[in-house]
């Protein structure tokens, strides 16, 4: 208990599309988006050996915000997000490698800061924070039948900045540009206990241990506005 089994490290090359519309007061922003790449593992085996591999990341995501203005310059907004992640843990030796399925869902709410720079663009900046609903993990461990194991309460928090300009006015037709900087943690705590199976004939159970995930994430960006 409290022991810390493994560490993930490396970088993911993400892209996306985005659509962001308004009525009257409220503005609503749609983006669908998918994260590819390969992380270094750290860990343990169940016979507590240290072992070093890889894993293949795949990511997609639904991410939707709904946004009111508080006065000229600040907002308030809702947030919906829904992921699924791919790891596959890759084998080394005599250590067999396997798939996991991750699905979650989460809910949050931001306040969001806009300064405006005239004809040099614009600064936003946001922060969040929220909680999960109950999340999933679809796993088939070595030698056992697949099995499903519940993933414990999410709770995170994300901050970011984004500049947004490369064209002539803020409500004019045409190109733009921009660049955005953020961070996000989750804390997700240790699920429930799940039966694992071969064959049909029960053999242990398991659990998603406890998780602490950071993520720092640049995106350069082009989008183009109808009047």
């Amino acid at each position: 208990e409290g022991e810390n089994l493994l560490t993930e490290r490396g970088q993911l090359t993400k892209t996306g599309v985005a659509w962001r519309g308004s009525c009257g007061d409220w503005s609503l922003q749609l983006e669908g988006s998918r994260a590819t790449g390969r992380r270094l593992y750290k860990g343990v085996t169940n016979l507590r050996q240290p072992v070093e591999t890889t894993s293949d990341i795949h990511i997609e995501e639904l991410d939707a915000q709904l946004w009111h203005p508080l006065g000229d310059d600040w907002a308030v907004g809702g947030r919906y997000l829904w992921r699924t992640t791919e790891r596959d843990l890759k084998t080394v030796g005599t250590v067999q490698g396997y798939l996991e399925r991750y699905k979650q869902t989460a809910f949050a709410i931001g306040l969001q800061h806009t300064w405006d720079l005239a004809s040099h663009g614009r600064v936003q900046s946001r922060i969040w924070m929220g909680s999960g609903l109950q999340g999933n993990l679809h796993v088939t461990l070595p030698g056992m039948d697949s099995a499903v194991l519940p993933l414990g309460r999410l709770r995170w928090w994300a901050a970011g900045v984004q500049w947004s300009g490369c064209r002539k006015g803020t409500t004019e037709a045409g190109w733009g540009c921009e660049i955005a900087m953020d961070y996000q943690s989750e804390r997700s705590s240790r699920g429930a206990s799940q039966a694992i199976y071969r064959n049909g004939v029960l053999r242990a159970s398991a659990s998603q241990p406890a998780t602490n995930q950071q993520t720092l994430t640049f995106k350069l960006g082009a989008n183009y506005r109808f009047n």
